[in-house]
């Protein structure tokens, strides 16, 4: 087969594939089932995920995340690991009572609160993308 028979190819393959490969990997699905969970007099979610994450959320489910200057939110998104073995600083924070930021760039570990009482927030959702079976997010709205 010569190489334009084969580029052809390519190109033909990926023309026909690339959109599911593509919504696999991609956060729209959670963020459609969270803003599906979503009460309409939302003011805000605070969350942990990182800044790539923060962008898809707002973009596919156009969720109102809570920007720097927030006050107190009514909701918490949080990204943690289900995978085994010993609990990562995600997970770590999260037995400690505070929820930190997920990731490994410069947000990394930031604190995003202090104050995290499970007894406090209710789980109204929890999900993950399709493709990523060790990442979850789990969506609580405050019931103190």
């Amino acid at each position: 087969m010569s190489s334009g028979g084969l580029i052809l190819l390519w190109v033909l393959l990926m023309t026909l594939f690339l959109p599911d490969l593509n919504y696999a990997r991609s956060y729209a699905s959670v963020a459609q089932q969270i803003a599906a969970r979503l009460p309409a007099e939302a003011d805000c979610i605070e969350t942990n995920v990182g800044p790539a994450q923060r962008a898809s959320f707002a973009y596919f489910g156009h969720l109102p995340l809570a920007n720097v200057e927030h006050g107190q939110c009514s909701f918490l998104l949080v990204q943690d690991s289900t995978k085994s073995g010993p609990p990562g600083p995600v997970e770590r924070a999260l037995a400690e009572g505070r929820v930190i930021q997920h990731g490994d760039g410069v947000w990394s570990g930031r604190e995003v609160m202090q104050d995290f009482r499970p007894r406090d927030w209710t789980l109204m959702w929890e999900g993950r993308r399709a493709s990523d079976r060790l990442e979850r997010f789990r969506l609580y709205r405050r019931t103190r």
